[in-house]
This record gives structure tokens, C-alpha cells and sequence, in this order.
């Protein structure tokens, strides 16, 4: 059966790669999104930009046999394309299902500058990168990063080579940075963004509990605290670029919310017992601070149903269509993703 919908990211890209940027196209016979609806229209391109009139002199004619045409996609959460490896088939396979525009939201920087030259032409997606990870010492993602740097890659092994995995700095400046204070934040910030990132990545995770969990000393449990995070929050204002949190709790959110965060990479990770989720629901007063600021929020949902039975799933099912509900209705903004 002929699929109804035309990703028109993808024909566009391909017509571009086939033929000269300066042949025009009549895409003709279609249902066009207009940004709330579609409507029956015929679509012209010339010089690869869309113009509103059919282009004079030689058309291409496309038909798309009354079939939905809708903009491209984009990814605005992944950790992708920043591993020499994944070049073999992940930018094809973007276009292939019409997603242009790639967001990554923890890179592995050492390479960055060649993996953007891959992406500089009109003919690429476009790929932006945050860089490393913004975390206090051992917090988030260190543990996600640290034990493959030292190709311990079987999570097993984790226990036993915990103490020495502590005590490696492999990957620190390349997928991770830590900031204890703010002094220490005024040291590192100059060289993280003198590397040009084009978004920046904050981690907190219980905020309210970073004391503790710091004395605990339990690698990947912990995050910025809240002065450190306001002062990268600022640094990144003054040079243009947004900033994006990772979360775990209201209290994260809130915080993040406060000091003018721009963009959430998660909802708060309720584990669905009813004795945690005032911990992480968001009240309807903090919602609307969010709506009213505009905030962007990728949600991340398919992490909520790992490793739980069917009655926390039923929970957290329920509590996830909460948030985005309040979250829609408060007038904040979602972020397509796969992250």
C-alpha cells in the first residue's frame, strides 16, 4: 500500500542532492501543513528556498497524489554523532525517516570541530552539540562516560573496580566537567566555551539532597548545586546561547526554573510509589511559571517504564500524561526526541 504521508524533509533533500540548487520544483496535489492544520495547496521551491508563487522558466513537477506533506523533523535529545563509528549510517538514516535538525545533548568533544565540518554543507542535516556535561565532581554523567573511557564496558564489573573507577579522570573535559564551586566555574567555563558549544547542558539530581549525597560519595547520584548553576546559567546568557537541565525532582525543576533555565532534557523520574510523588510532581503554580517563560522540555518518556511492574507502570503512565497535560494546557513548549 502507498504510505499517505510525504515527509517532505526527505524529498526536498533528496531532489537537492540529485540535481543543481538552482533547478525549481512544483509540488503539486498535496495536503500542506500550516502550522496548526493542513490545507490543500501546491507548493514551489526556486533557488531552495520555498517561494509563493510558481517559479518562472523550467518547473520540475512533482505530484504527491494527496498525500500529507509536513516540515521536517528534528531530534532535540540525543547523545549521537559525536563517535567516529556512528557516521557509517546514522546521518543517512536521519534523512531517511526526514529528521534534519539533530540536537545533542552531551558530547564527546575531543573531536567535535571534524565532526561539524561533516555537517557544513546544504546538503547535511544539521547537528548542534553542548559539549561536555556541566556536573559537580563524580555526579552525573560521569558514570555513564568514566568506565567505558577505561574500557571497562561490562556494568558487572562496575563493583569490584568501583574505588579505581573514583579515581579516573579519563574523559573529564571531553564528555563531562565537574564544578564544585563557583570559583571553580570561573576557571573551567572560559575554556568550555572558548570551544564553541552551541548549547549548554546542565545536570542536577536532587538538588535538595546534594549535601548528603556528596558526603555519601556514590558516583552519578549527584549534580550542580544551585550557585554554581545560576552563574553558568548567566555565563551562557551573556554569550547568547540557551540552556538546557537535566532534572530528577520537583525541587530540581524548580531550581532550574528559578535561576532562568531555558529547556528541560526530562520530567522528574518518579518511580511510581506513592511515597515519593510529592517529591517530583510539579505543582500547577510552577507549570505556569514555566508556560509563562516559554520553557522547552524534551520528555524523555521511554526511560519512565524500565524495570517496573504493571502496577508502577500504570502509576507512572498516569502521572506522565499529568505533566504533559499541565505542561501543554500552562503553555510550555515540547521538544520532539529520542534521547
Amino acid at each position: 500500500m502507498t504510505p499517505w504521508f510525504l515527509v517532505l524533509a526527505h524529498a526536498i533533500t533528496l531532489l537537492f542532492i540529485q540535481t543543481d540548487i538552482q533547478t525549481s520544483f512544483a509540488i503539486t496535489g498535496g495536503w500542506v501543513y500550516n502550522g496548526s492544520g493542513f490545507e490543500q495547496r501546491d507548493l514551489y521551491i526556486a533557488k531552495g528556498l520555498f517561494v509563493s508563487k510558481r517559479p518562472t522558466g523550467s518547473v520540475t513537477e512533482i505530484d504527491a497524489e494527496g498525500r500529507y506533506i509536513v516540515p521536517p523533523y528534528g531530534d532535540a535529545h540525543t547523545h549521537n554523532l559525536d563517535r567516529e563509528w556512528q557516521f557509517g549510517f546514522l546521518p543517512d538514516q536521519y534523512v531517511s525517516e526526514g529528521t534534519f535538525y539533530v540536537q545533542n545533548l552531551t558530547t564527546k568533544t575531543k573531536r567535535v570541530d571534524n565532526y561539524r565540518k561533516r555537517f557544513a554543507s546544504t546538503d547535511t542535516i544539521d547537528v548542534a552539540y553542548s559539549h561536555q556535561g556541566l556536573t559537580s565532581t563524580l555526579g552525573h554523567p560521569f558514570m555513564a562516560y568514566e568506565p567505558f573511557a577505561m574500557g571497562i564496558n561490562d556494568s558487572r564489573e562496575w563493583p569490584a573496580r568501583m574505588d579505581e573507577i573514583k579515581k579516573s579522570r579519563l574523559d573529564e573535559g571531553n564528555s563531562y566537567l565537574f564544578m564544585d564551586t563557583v570559583e571553580d566555574a570561573r576557571e573551567k567555563l572560559p575554556g568550555y566555551f572558548e570551544a564553541g558549544p552551541d548549547i549548554v547542558k546542565l545536570f542536577f539530581s536532587d538538588i535538595g539532597s546534594h549535601a548528603i549525597k556528596t558526603r555519601d560519595d556514590v558516583p552519578g547520584n549527584t549534580g550542580l548545586t544551585e550557585d554554581v548553576a545560576r552563574y553558568i546559567v548567566a555565563q551562557a546568557r551573556q554569550r547568547g546561547l540557551r540552556t538546557i537541565a537535566h532534572i530528577d525532582t520537583a525541587e530540581d525543576f524548580e531550581t532550574a526554573l528559578r535561576i532562568g533555565i531555558d529547556a528541560f532534557a526530562h520530567i522528574p523520574s518518579w518511580n511510581g510509589s506513592a511515597n515519593t510523588l510529592a517529591a517530583h510532581r510539579i505543582s500547577d503554580e510552577t507549570m505556569l511559571a514555566a508556560g509563562k517563560r516559554n520553557v522547552g522540555l524534551t520528555p524523555t518518556l521511554s526511560i519512565l517504564a524500565l524495570n517496573l511492574d504493571e502496577e508502577q507502570s500504570a502509576a507512572r503512565l498516569g502521572y506522565v500524561q499529568d505533566f504533559i497535560r499541565r505542561f501543554l494546557d500552562a503553555g510550555g513548549k515540547l521538544w520532539i526526541a529520542s534521547g
